[in-house]
């Protein structure tokens, strides 16, 4: 499916399991205004489920999102690219919000803020043979999320650090990348 120029999240998945979205080219999501930003593709206490395949563009906020309660699921071999809220430098590639998550081989290019962000106590995912390029803010942002494995990503040209760890994310592994 293409899914363009929605006010709400391109394709919203909430208290689901075993959902499969791939495929799909997501763009232009939400208004560039405060309260009406939203995410291409969103999960929300969703487990057990795969992202794969999907383009997620131009939305105004994240590309993919996995907020709280999204758990144990797969987010692969996706592209985001130029998500915006465009009022502030705030919309990540992808943006996880839950822990338990693997997100691996996706590109993440020219987002606004960070390439992939692990944020507000997501822990214990693994974060894998991604590219993150030509972002806002970091290539990947991990904040007060303790546990992650960052292995074999290839992070360039960013705004800010390549891989930024910060604020208690305790036991996180760095290797490879």
């Amino acid at each position: 499916f293409t899914v363009d120029d929605t006010l709400a999240s391109g394709i919203f998945v909430t208290g689901s399991s075993h959902i499969t979205i791939s495929n799909n080219h997501v763009t232009r999501a939400g208004k560039p205004t405060p309260g009406y930003v939203r995410a291409g593709i969103s999960l929300n206490g969703t487990t057990d489920s795969l992202v794969s395949g999907n383009l997620a563009d131009y939305n105004t906020d994240a590309g993919i999102q996995m907020d709280y309660g999204a758990t144990r699921n797969r987010i692969a071999g996706n592209i985001t690219a130029h998500n915006a809220r465009r009022y502030a430098r705030a919309s990540p590639g992808i943006d996880v919000r839950s822990g338990g998550n693997t997100v691996e081989a996706n590109i993440s290019h020219d987002n606004e803020d960070s390439g992939i962000q692990i944020y507000a106590g997501a822990m214990n995912n693994l974060i894998r043979n991604n590219l993150c390029y030509d972002n806002g803010d970091h290539g990947i942002d991990v904040l007060r999320s303790g546990g992650q494995r960052i292995i074999g990503n290839s992070v360039y040209r960013n705004k800010a650090a390549g891989i930024n760890v910060e604020g208690g994310s305790t036991g996180t592994t760095l290797a490879n990348n």
